[in-house]
């Protein structure tokens, strides 16, 4: 495992402080980034070090099934990768603070890693702006059930442009997340060649269901099987030879 010095272990809840807010900070790279669902007192784009995005997280509970998982996104240790998202010092007081990390272990409840990391930014990208700040993390261990791990990109982009869990399609996960990083205008090329190739997988199934429907259950089971076929079709053109991404580079600040 590459060494990396700009993550620690976190410590008890109680401890985990930033240094130079004295308040809980905590780093976002996945929907929490564009829906973070508690009070802040600031936010800050940024990037901590080491750690790519990677796809690599099933879902059963909110874009998928435990028959047909989704994939949300965790961090993979990388030497040299960064990670852009945002950070956000939380409002109100210590104990109103610890109230929102409690609602995070439970939002975050299949992470079962914590780690305190050092964040930097475009205008910073030497010096740390935050240090400390809290960041979750899936891993590949026994307590994680839901690990799916590496796959091919068109594979995951398959995977991705079927599943629908509780929360909504899994798809929907996966456009927001790209919305959200254009916004802050960060630019990650293997993120948004992800995003092409649902598009295009969505685009195609909506070609092959020509027909018109009310909006209803029909209509949405029409459009999961159209997506199915679409999907199955593009994975045996593949023939079981799916690389990864050619074109994926470093994510950077535009």
């Amino acid at each position: 495992m590459p060494r990396n010095d700009h993550c620690k272990p976190a410590p008890i809840q109680s401890r985990i402080q930033s240094r130079t807010t004295k308040s809980t900070a905590i780093f976002g790279y996945g929907s929490l980034v564009w829906r973070p669902g508690f009070d802040y007192e600031s936010k800050e784009v940024g990037f901590i070090r080491g750690y790519k995005r990677v796809f690599w997280q099933g879902s059963t509970d909110h874009r998928g099934t435990p028959e047909a998982p989704g994939r949300t996104v965790t961090l993979a240790e990388e030497e040299g990768a960064v990670t852009w998202g945002v950070a956000y010092r939380l409002a109100g007081s210590q104990e109103q603070q610890q109230q929102t990390i409690a609602y995070l272990e439970w939002r975050e409840k299949q992470y079962d890693v914590r780690r305190l990391c050092h964040m930097y930014t475009a205008d910073s990208p030497e010096q740390p702006v935050l240090m400390d700040v809290l960041v979750y993390i899936a891993t590949e261990s026994a307590s994680n059930v839901n690990w799916l791990g590496p796959a091919p990109l068109p594979a995951i982009a398959r995977q991705m442009a079927i599943s629908r869990g509780p929360s909504g399609p899994n798809h929907e996960y996966l456009l927001q997340l790209a919305a959200a990083m254009r916004q802050i205008k960060v630019v990650d090329p293997e993120l948004f060649e992800l995003e092409g190739m649902v598009k295009r997988l969505m685009a195609a199934a909506a070609s092959e269901l020509d027909i018109q429907q009310e909006p209803g259950e029909a209509a949405v089971a029409a459009a999961a099987a159209a997506v199915a076929a679409v999907a199955a079709a593009a994975g045996a053109a593949a023939g079981g030879t799916d690389g990864m991404s050619a074109t994926a580079g470093q994510a950077r600040h535009a």
